[in-house]
């Protein structure tokens, strides 16, 4: 396939077709959006240190060129072409003004890719599902998971997980709605 195809069936001992078929197989959900999507500090390290190269880059190229010009400044004052000079100047501004510009341009760029990679990996945490009001209901004496109304009866304790807490519960009585 053209699309990588990653598996992350979760928690289970067996090994499924899709498993066998898959580029990338992970042991759970969550770490196969670790395995997929780059991680976060990494790209910031490399950020920074590609900042700090493209710093250091242009520091030495206005170096350069200030020396460049020094030397021809020198040169030039036998012979006191002014007007040389002062032309040489003025494209030594605006050479370091628009170095400056693109640096500015270029880190701005990462800042928002950083942020739009950022965003991409908050959407896929499953605490993000919790924000938006749902709730992972387990049962008090083993942690499983309630997935029906089967799972629990009357009587039976369970630790509702909600974005902020955690609340512990006693389960009074289990109605089914009519569909």
């Amino acid at each position: 396939a053209t699309v990588p195809v990653v598996s992350g069936v979760g928690h289970e001992v067996d090994v499924t077709i899709c498993d066998l078929a898959a580029d990338v197989r992970a042991p759970t959900p969550s770490a196969a959006a670790e395995l997929v999507l780059p991680d976060r500090a990494a790209h910031r390290v490399t950020l920074q240190r590609d900042w700090q190269r493209l710093l250091m880059a242009t520091r030495a190229v206005m170096e350069r060129f200030a020396g460049n010009l020094e030397r021809e400044g020198e040169a030039l004052k036998a012979l006191a072409p002014s007007a040389r000079l002062a032309a040489q100047r003025a494209r030594f501004r605006a050479a370091a003004r628009a170095l400056v510009r693109a640096s500015e341009r270029r880190a701005e760029r990462s800042r928002a890719h950083l942020a739009a990679l950022a965003g991409r990996l908050g959407s896929l945490s499953p605490l993000a599902v919790l924000d938006r009001g749902y709730a992972l209901v387990r049962r008090g004496a083993d942690a499983g998971i309630v997935r029906s109304s089967d799972d629990v009866g009357a009587g039976d304790r369970v630790v509702i997980r909600v974005a902020a807490a955690e609340i512990d519960a006693l389960v009074e009585s289990v109605r089914v709605p009519d569909r």
